[in-house]
């Protein structure tokens, strides 16, 4: 009926959990708080160029990121026996895309780039996801194929 639960099952669910969780702490874990702070600390008449960029611009990177990386996090997890070379683009793509508006955000404000080690160690983790889609077994040829051959 349903799928056996396996350690690799359980693996591959929670390794594609990471990615969703790495994206939405990399800007609420401190960002928020110290974007909101370096805004305030910014005299009045220029406050807005800053605001605007940071808080409108660089979010659209952001958004389509994890527009782009959400099929990447389904395909991975639900075709994991099949080399999903798109499924790693999208991922790794998404992924990539979400970070690049997180610096412009950064930037901006003038904040440090410092992240948590265990950010940094569930983005390793992911790549797994990567290689076991991109090394996984091909999609299987069928009978009808093979004895024409």
């Amino acid at each position: 009926m349903g799928e056996k639960i396996t350690p690799r099952l359980i693996t591959t669910i929670a390794l594609g959990r990471c990615p969703a969780h790495v994206l939405l702490w990399a800007y609420f874990g401190v960002d928020d708080e110290r974007g909101g702070l370096a805004l305030a600390a910014i005299p009045d008449r220029e406050r807005f160029p800053p605001a605007v960029l940071a808080y409108r611009y660089s979010m659209y990177p952001r958004l389509i990121g994890i527009v782009v990386a959400r099929p990447g996090i389904q395909m991975s997890v639900t075709h994991r026996n099949v080399a999903a070379s798109v499924a790693t683009a999208a991922l790794s793509g998404g992924v990539a895309l979400y970070f690049f508006g997180q610096f412009l955000f950064s930037s901006t404000l003038w904040l440090p780039r410092s992240r948590p080690a265990c950010s940094r160690a569930a983005v390793a983790a992911t790549i797994s996801i990567g290689i076991t889609s991109c090394a996984g077994p091909k999609w299987p040829r069928s009978s009808r194929w093979a004895t024409s051959r």
